[in-house]
């Protein structure tokens, strides 16, 4: 019986066909990783990432293995938008904004009005063209 899976024209194979779903804005910590670590990743800063973390009290000590931070804001889009124009809004780069939605194809710019992106916000160039 065919799983959906298949590329055209293939036979149905014993593999199964799992979806995922993956939360967006939020990181899951490693071992002894630290906020500063977890800022680098997401070219952002420590205190912007204390920040969407009220649970966090002292952030200059490690976080425990498998805590689920916010790394961004989620954005919903408007009739209108472009991931370029989204990106200048918020002060990042596209490269960024899709590295964070990595489900979100870039061809094209255009995405629909509804969907939910993940932002990591530049309040510093935000706006700048």
């Amino acid at each position: 019986e065919p799983t959906g899976c298949e590329p055209a024209g293939q036979a149905p194979a014993a593999a199964r066909c799992v979806v995922l779903r993956v939360a967006r804005c939020v990181y899951a910590m490693a071992y002894e990783q630290q906020l500063e670590e977890i800022a680098a990743v997401f070219r952002t800063d420590w205190l912007s990432l204390y920040s969407l973390n009220p649970n966090i009290t002292t952030p200059d000590r490690m976080l425990f293995a498998n805590q689920v931070i916010n790394v961004g804001h989620l954005y919903a889009v408007v009739p209108g938008d472009t991931l370029s124009r989204i990106a200048t809004r918020f002060g990042t780069t596209l490269e960024l904004l899709l590295g964070v939605n990595a489900d979100v194809p870039p061809p094209g710019d255009a995405i629909a009005a509804g969907a939910e992106l993940c932002v990591i916000p530049d309040s510093c160039r935000a706006g700048l063209a």
